[in-house]
């Protein structure tokens, strides 16, 4: 809506030029009487009264609109990181179950609680 308020208020301006401009020529117009020598001499240029000079008023005195600011968001405050827990470390268990077991007779690994060898079949 600014802007077309200024637009007219260009136009407006244009036309209060355009129409002192129209007056100052009529005017120039009217005071205009034409010499006439009337003679046997060569004809001589009568330099005519220079019409006044003329500067139309032309003003855009509306100031240009100052830059919105933007809102600038607070930013918000980095929660603490809270300290990571401490890395627990188990030693392992010794679990004679678990240990990795080998045949006496052939030498074949023996499963996990086996109790006979898989391969050979000697007690383990």
């Amino acid at each position: 809506m600014a802007n077309n308020d200024r637009l007219n208020n260009a136009i407006d301006n244009v036309i209060d030029a355009l129409n002192v401009l129209k007056d100052a020529w009529n005017e120039a117009q009217d005071s205009y009487t034409p010499q006439v020598i009337i003679s046997d001499e060569p004809p001589v240029t009568i330099p005519n009264e220079v019409p006044k000079q003329f500067t139309a008023p032309v003003t855009f005195s509306e100031p240009e609109p100052a830059p919105i600011p933007l809102p600038v968001p607070p930013i918000p405050p980095v929660p603490e990181t809270p300290p990571a827990p401490p890395v627990q470390t188990y030693a392992p268990v010794e679990n004679p179950q678990m240990q990795t077991m080998f045949c006496d007779n052939c030498g074949t690994k023996l499963r996990p609680g086996a109790k006979f060898c898989s391969n050979c079949g000697t007690p383990a």
